[in-house]
């Protein structure tokens, strides 16, 4: 691969790599890393993932992280004996009893919510970088805001 390509998806892809690892992650830290990881195993796999497969194998990568991220914390929270994590302050852009309600959702279900009400993307453009079909994103957007709207008002 050749310096000018990655610099390119580089650059087109991070921010929004980056909202999606702090949306997941609730961390600056934890997202910056995270972000950066994806783009060390492009480097690593780049021979592998070229062409229209490239944004949606970096959006895979960062959700399989995350998920691994959160794994790692909620067995670190029970090994030391506190069982709730706290939520961060930041990011600024979500309210924390809406962060802790959108934590009790499934991933593709949060993940639907992120890209259409964050990064307000097209049910088509969320169904190619997440390799799934638009009637299943469609499905887990609105199973996820339904069941988000549930929580907030079981505890508001």
């Amino acid at each position: 691969m050749r310096h000018a390509d990655f610099d390119e998806i580089y650059r087109t892809n991070v921010q929004q790599l980056y909202r999606y690892c702090l949306f997941r992650t609730n961390s600056r830290e934890q997202a910056e890393d995270l972000t950066a990881e994806v783009f060390v195993r492009y480097l690593q796999n780049s021979t592998k993932v070229f062409g229209p497969r490239v944004v949606p194998w970096l959006f895979r990568v960062a959700h399989n992280l995350c998920a691994d991220s959160r794994a790692r914390e909620v067995m670190h929270a029970k090994a030391v004996g506190a069982l709730d994590v706290r939520v961060a302050e930041e990011p600024a852009w979500i309210d924390p009893s809406v962060w802790r309600a959108m934590r009790k959702l499934p991933a593709e279900q949060q993940q639907a919510l992120f890209f259409k009400a964050v990064e307000d993307l097209t049910f088509k453009q969320i169904a190619k970088l997440t390799g799934r079909t638009q009637s299943a994103v469609k499905m887990s957007y609105y199973r996820g805001a339904q069941a988000l709207a549930a929580e907030l008002r079981e505890h508001r």
